[in-house]
């Protein structure tokens, strides 16, 4: 039977390369914040992660005539590993889906009705508000999510500027009404019960936030 293990030549080309780049991945890891893949403080995942590659890399390179099965054996494992996981998360999601299916439809509404992604990246795409930080960024408007000139989530149906009392409403995700409609807000919902009662005029103003927490929420008071 023919020899089909790699030649020397072969294998010193593999564990040289195997070395360089475990070294490129442990200096990728000691410079991370100097070149801007790591930005927070302290050592990051991104530092972990190319820490751990690049010690494997070096360790795998000078492992010898092993390399070869070493490298085999780990790209097994590394695959069936995958592939148990993807099929425990298709499980998982197919298991969801059946146990709490009043849940998961909720979240589709919210999805498909209150365009629950475009609302998400708002906060990621908030405009600078002094003191506060950050406020709702009104060039993320969609046809259900409407948000002024400065950052606040309109509610329809209101009495004109100055021709009402004025409640207003401060809260983070919950009360600007991330994942539904502009007439689908708690705001929106006591504007619509204030028009109903046939009292004074009431305007109900939003001055929620997505992810605000209380102090953000006793400024804007």
């Amino acid at each position: 039977m023919a020899d089909k293990r790699l030649s020397d030549g072969s294998v010193k080309l593999i564990r040289t390369a195997s070395i360089v780049f475990g070294v490129l991945f442990l200096l990728a890891a000691v410079f991370a914040k100097t070149s801007g893949v790591s930005f927070s403080g302290g050592i990051t995942r991104n530092q972990i992660g190319f820490a751990l590659a690049g010690i494997l890399l070096v360790a795998a390179g000078i492992s010898g005539r092993k390399f070869p099965a070493i490298y085999k054996g780990t790209g097994l494992v590394v695959i069936n590993t995958m592939a148990a996981l993807f099929l425990l998360e298709l499980l998982s999601i197919t298991a969801l889906k059946v146990i709490c299916h009043g849940e998961m439809s909720v979240r589709q509404r919210k999805v498909e009705e209150g365009h629950l992604e475009e609302s998400e990246r708002m906060t990621v795409n908030g405009l600078y508000a002094p003191f506060v930080v950050w406020r709702s960024n009104p060039q993320m408007n969609s046809d259900s999510v409407t948000v002024d000139q400065k950052g606040y989530r309109i509610t329809p149906d209101g009495p004109r500027e100055g021709e009402s009392n004025l409640v207003m409403l401060f809260g983070g995700s919950s009360v600007w009404g991330t994942g539904v409609s502009d007439r689908q807000t708690i705001a929106a919902h006591l504007q619509r019960l204030y028009n109903e009662s046939g009292r004074a005029p009431v305007a109900v103003e939003n001055h929620g936030q997505v992810a605000y927490v209380s102090t953000q929420e006793v400024i804007e008071r």
